[in-house]
């Protein structure tokens, strides 16, 4: 993620929390100094947003983490 660090944050939430954009109960805050990477090491959904009220207007991502299958040889 890159952005001011200053103006946004970039938190780490459950799936109804990404819903109703309610950063409240965040599980990750992962804003450090505006070029964060955040690994995502599990395969499960992660869902992340922006607390300070552009969530409402799509500043928020989804992202699902899956196991990629081989194609047989």
């Amino acid at each position: 993620f890159w952005f001011d660090k200053y103006m946004y944050d970039v938190l780490e939430v459950n799936e109804t929390s990404f819903e109703r954009c309610d950063g409240q109960n965040f599980i990750t805050n992962i804003t450090r100094g505006g070029r964060d990477v955040f690994q995502l090491n599990e395969t499960r959904p992660y869902y992340f947003i922006y607390s300070k009220g552009y969530c409402f207007g799509g500043m928020k991502v989804a992202i699902n983490v899956t196991v990629q299958e081989l194609a047989p040889p």
